[in-house]
């Protein structure tokens, strides 16, 4: 999308190379957008906004809970935004947002710049805005003056964060973005709303797709259990999060891996084993192909190839539950 300039303003250098510089930076969208958001339409645009009179902008209300509140005429919060740039927003922080706008009565919308679109599972009655949708609204909004460079200038800095992520792209590489947006082609065939993320892990960054098949057992010795599988190492694996006695976790995964290796050969689908290590989230299987190699057809991702994948690791792990015994716990 190229960005039309209202009223023919274009941006200053000296704005452009400060926006460039503090671009990484939440703070810097938070004071922009508070700009943008009370004196033009850019929220309503976005569909943050339906009162008749612009809103009130709050910076950090409530000592930092959320990044900006939308205010009415009256002061009453109407919306509270958070503001992520390439980063995750925990189940925690989330929760506490949940409570904290339930409780004034108020909405809640995520603007998710850089790898943070892909990065944050979504919430019914939530409002999600990516950069490009972001780069569409103020694409309609127009300033002048001083204003009018401003949003210029971020809508040129925008455009240019869009074009990474609705550009073309090549699934085969290693960089973050491409990998993101080849689990994101991925769980867009797939039969629920999940989004890829990036997990810090001791031997480094992985990037994660989850199934969203999270289960738990009414099995004796299985109370503290919790059953999935996910893409993650490039692999469809089958975990365990364990949460009961750590000396019983070996006991746990050793239970599931057999589960699983013989779900494989009751539906006629190769299944192998995983390192054996212990912990509060356990591999214990995996299907033994590189899954964006099994994916890409063609320079592209195969939807056919990755409903298929989401299809066979559902039929194991559902066929692997039925397999799971009773566990003895100490």
């Amino acid at each position: 999308m190229t960005i039309e300039r209202g009223s023919g303003v274009e941006p200053s250098p000296g704005l452009q190379l400060l926006l460039e510089r503090l671009w990484r930076q939440e703070i810097t969208h938070e004071h922009v957008l508070a700009e943008l958001f009370s004196h033009t339409d850019l929220a309503r645009v976005l569909g943050l906004w339906s009162g008749e009179s612009r809103p009130r902008l709050v910076i950090e209300p409530d000592r930092g809970i959320f990044d900006l509140a939308l205010l009415d005429d009256a002061g009453s919060a109407v919306l509270y935004l958070e503001l992520k740039f390439a980063a995750a927003s925990g189940w925690d922080q989330r929760r506490r947002q949940r409570a904290f706008a339930e409780a004034a009565g108020a909405g809640r919308a995520y603007i998710l710049l850089g790898t943070s679109f892909f990065e944050i599972d979504r919430e019914p009655g939530v409002r999600y805005v990516g950069v490009p949708e972001l780069l569409a609204g103020l694409a309609t909004t127009v300033a002048d003056g001083a204003l009018g460079e401003l949003q210029a200038a971020y809508a040129e800095r925008v455009e240019r964060d869009a074009a990474v992520w609705s550009g073309e792209h090549d699934p085969t590489s290693a960089s973050h973005v491409a990998i993101l947006r080849l689990y994101q082609a991925i769980a867009d065939a797939w039969p629920v709303d999940v989004h890829p993320y990036r997990a810090t892990n001791p031997g480094g960054p992985d990037w994660i797709l989850n199934g969203d098949a999270w289960t738990t057992l009414p099995l004796t010795g299985w109370e503290h259990a919790r059953f999935y599988w996910e893409i993650a190492g490039g692999r469809v694996r089958f975990k365990v999060h364990w949460d009961g006695p750590e000396g019983d976790r070996r006991r746990a995964r050793d239970t599931y891996e057999r589960a699983i290796l013989e779900a494989g050969r009751a539906v006629g689908v190769q299944v192998e084993r995983t390192r054996r290590v212990s912990g509060r989230y356990m591999s214990a299987a995996q299907l033994p192909y590189v899954v964006r190699d099994y994916v890409v057809v063609d320079g592209a991702v195969s939807s056919e190839r990755a409903r298929c994948l989401y299809d066979e690791a559902t039929t194991i792990f559902q066929a692997a539950l039925e397999r799971v015994p009773p566990l003895v716990v100490t």
